[in-house]
């Protein structure tokens, strides 16, 4: 790994105006470090608006008749709704344990921060740079590799159970190589996440040293 004194590809300040869907996503973080449990409500909401329409689409006429309903229409709509709101509310505690709620409240300079912290250089801005060193450390943490294989790595294999009983059986058929695609695509995909998250890493590491040197 690069040294983060010696890697000066990150040291340039980026743009001040980020993109609207940086600003969104900074909302979305403000909003679960300052209000984790109506955060985690409202994504289980929203799944179980997901799993609704999804059950619609494949018992559909039935939904238009109350009494037509299968059975496991309510359940399998009440099991998406609450995993995704506990999951989304351990994500959220679990970030408040390494990043305490940040005093910045501003979506839009928020979004700075973050950009300025993955840069890997201080900005002009004093308040930026501290609002981007309060981050910091979770982005270092969230930077390692290893955080972000583990969800790929249970994603693929989840996606591998199938097509591998399939061939152990006796009901494997050529075409069930091809249900490997999804598992191989994401094992692809961590080849190219690696060497980005390495960059980041580098990138944050090199801030921190240079803020907390001054």
């Amino acid at each position: 790994m690069t040294s983060p004194l010696s890697n000066n590809s990150h040291a340039s300040v980026p743009p001040s105006g980020p993109t609207s869907g940086q600003v969104a996503k900074a909302r979305l973080r403000l909003h679960a470090q300052h209000r984790p449990v109506a955060h985690s409500a409202l994504w289980g909401a929203c799944a179980g608006v997901a799993a609704l329409l999804l059950a619609g689409m494949l018992t559909a006429p039935n939904l238009t008749d109350p009494t037509g309903v299968p059975g496991w229409v309510p359940g399998a709509v009440a099991i998406m709704a609450l995993s995704v709101t506990v999951l989304s509310g351990l994500a959220a505690y679990s970030i408040l344990r390494v990043m305490p709620a940040s005093p910045e409240t501003d979506p839009v300079r928020y979004a700075i921060a973050r950009r300025q912290a993955i840069s890997g250089a201080l900005g002009p801005d004093e308040k930026v740079n501290r609002t981007a060193r309060h981050m910091i450390d979770h982005l270092v943490y969230v930077s390692n590799p290893t955080y972000r294989f583990v969800p790929l790595l249970i994603a693929a294999a989840a996606f591998a159970v199938r097509p591998l009983i399939e061939m152990a059986g006796s009901g494997a058929e050529t075409w069930t190589l091809f249900e490997f695609v999804p598992a191989a695509l994401i094992i692809l995909g961590m080849v190219f996440i690696e060497p980005m998250a390495d960059r980041e890493r580098d990138a944050c590491l090199s801030f921190r040293e240079q803020y907390d040197s001054e």
